[in-house]
């Protein structure tokens, strides 16, 4: 199964919004995303197709192998990572099929700022779904209250 590249991002400037839109239909979908903090929490929250009002998202998360958490009926993926101003590296799997709900499986690593080896890097793991069987999604939005800084990027792949 080859991927190829349906679209990429890169912010020039600070933003609360990094997206890849109007790309094409794939019915696997595989997204690498590297959201830099400008200071603050960035807290990315993740939509589909400019769903951000329906209560269409629920997930299962832990961080670090602690204790699941799970939301449900949310407006967005949450959590891909918790409150904290580190720069945060995701890859994400979606299967991409019209008529089926969207399951997504997510890897996050968050660096510290800490120099050295000393110091292990935080992750997370997400499983998640978006509760639409209708549409095969053609643009992945990562939004924030807070700015993602110049050089955070998106980059969505796709294969059949």
């Amino acid at each position: 199964m080859a991927y190829l590249k349906l679209g990429s991002t890169k912010l020039t400037g600070a933003g609360t919004t990094v997206a890849v839109s109007d790309f094409a239909e794939k019915t696997n979908l595989m997204v690498m995303a590297n959201l830099l903090d400008a200071g603050s929490s960035i807290n990315p929250e993740l939509t589909f197709n400019g769903d951000n009002s329906s209560g269409n998202y629920s997930d299962r998360r832990n961080f670090n192998f602690g204790t699941d958490g799970t939301t449900s009926t949310h407006n967005f993926i949450e959590d891909l990572w918790n409150s904290d101003p580190f720069p945060v590296y995701l890859i994400l799997y979606i299967n991409n099929i019209a008529d089926q709900e969207k399951s997504v499986i997510s890897t996050n690593c968050v660096q510290q700022n800490t120099a050295g080896a000393g110091t292990a890097p935080n992750i997370a793991y997400n499983f998640s779904k978006w509760a639409n069987a209708v549409d095969s999604i053609t643009t992945i939005s990562f939004d924030s209250t807070n700015n993602f800084n110049t050089n955070s990027e998106l980059t969505v792949f796709g294969t059949d």
